[in-house]
């Protein structure tokens, strides 16, 4: 089968879908998305990846993303998900692929077809059933919108060890 061509059109925000292969529960824990989430925003921050909308599911990521080209789009994706299967891999002591290996994404280069992903992925927790509203849903990061910390009490700096103020600061 031939390989497709991926559309890209500068400037404009792609919706990126990563999915687990065979329908591969990714996320058991916690701990999984943690560092999943940790991993995507730094891989994202190294290549100036700009992250519009986001929802982790149980067998599959959403998000809309703006980049430079598509070069730096896909090298994110791909270090990203080879990244985090490495870690993955060696914690819960297998072998083998973790995602599909060309992850699904178009570009939405009108305003109204940016907000309908918006709301998308956003809304795919409550259209998987998982939850009643979307608000609850503290992996799609859209409670952090309006606060900090929406999930845990707030971080005073002048309670923190050294070690968090520096990675704080990092």
């Amino acid at each position: 089968m031939k390989k497709r061509i991926r559309r890209f059109v500068d400037g404009a925000p792609y919706h990126i879908c990563s999915k687990g292969v065979n329908g591969f529960c990714i996320f058991y824990s916690f701990k999984d998305i943690l560092v999943y989430i940790t991993m995507y925003y730094v891989f994202a921050k190294v290549g100036g990846i700009v992250t519009e909308a986001a929802c982790i599911m149980v067998n599959h990521t959403h998000s809309l993303v703006r980049s430079r080209d598509c070069g730096t789009l896909s090298s994110f994706v791909r270090n990203l998900e080879s990244a985090f299967a490495a870690e993955y891999n060696q914690f819960h002591n297998r072998i083998g692929q973790l995602f599909k290996h060309r992850f699904g994404g178009a570009p939405k280069p009108v305003r109204k077809l940016i907000t309908a992903c918006i709301i998308y992925i956003i809304n795919n927790p409550v259209a998987g059933r998982i939850c009643q509203a979307a608000l609850n849903y503290r992996w799609n990061l859209l409670a952090y919108r309006n606060c900090q910390n929406p999930y845990s009490k707030p971080l005073h700096k002048r309670h923190c060890s050294n070690r968090l103020l520096i990675a704080l600061k990092t």
